[in-house]
């Protein structure tokens, strides 16, 4: 148990820099030489964030933020919220400008960041939309982490786990033993 959930956590934190990745380069290349904030394409933009959330919600993403390259919400889901768009109480967060700044500026946070929202714990990944070479926006998405030890519950998941250390011990053993007799 205590040595899946960091892989666990590990596995979930690059799932949401993918997911994040592959939105902010598909809206990059969607959008082509308009602008992020262009009314015309603002309806679109929602459209495609939304249309995410039935396949990403399954997968514990809590939310999708597509901001400007100031921070403005330009579009996003949360959670299992009926409407678009992302609490002001969570945009507004200083972890969540962080990550929209870092973003933007091609910075790469060395270590995960997490955002409290309700009483859980969210990690946090994001990637900048560019136009070109130059940032014009970000996209940020958070991941759940209160499914994690349910995880690790789960028969399958504690087989693989439980099962694959001693595996790889016990080649390793015979490794060893087969270069001493030889």
């Amino acid at each position: 148990y205590l040595l899946g959930l960091p892989f666990l956590r590990s596995q979930q934190r690059v799932a949401a820099e993918t997911t994040a990745i592959s939105l902010a380069n598909s809206i990059g290349g969607w959008i082509g030489d308009a602008s992020l904030t262009n009314p015309t394409l603002s309806g679109q933009v929602q459209s495609v964030i939304t249309r995410t959330q039935a396949e990403l919600r399954p997968r514990d993403i809590d939310f999708v933020l597509l901001s400007d390259a100031e921070g403005n919400q330009l579009a996003g889901w949360f959670k299992d919220l009926p409407t678009p768009g992302v609490p002001e109480t969570v945009t507004n967060t200083e972890e969540v400008s962080n990550e929209i700044s870092n973003a933007v500026r091609s910075i790469e946070n060395a270590s995960p960041t997490t955002l409290v929202v309700d009483g859980e714990t969210l990690g946090l990944a994001s990637a900048a939309v560019r136009q070109g070479t130059t940032p014009v926006g970000a996209v940020v998405v958070a991941s759940s982490q209160q499914n994690l030890s349910a995880r690790l519950r789960d028969p399958l998941t504690t087989i693989v786990l439980a099962g694959a250390l001693p595996l790889l011990l016990g080649i390793l053993i015979s490794l060893l033993i087969g270069r001493s007799r030889s």
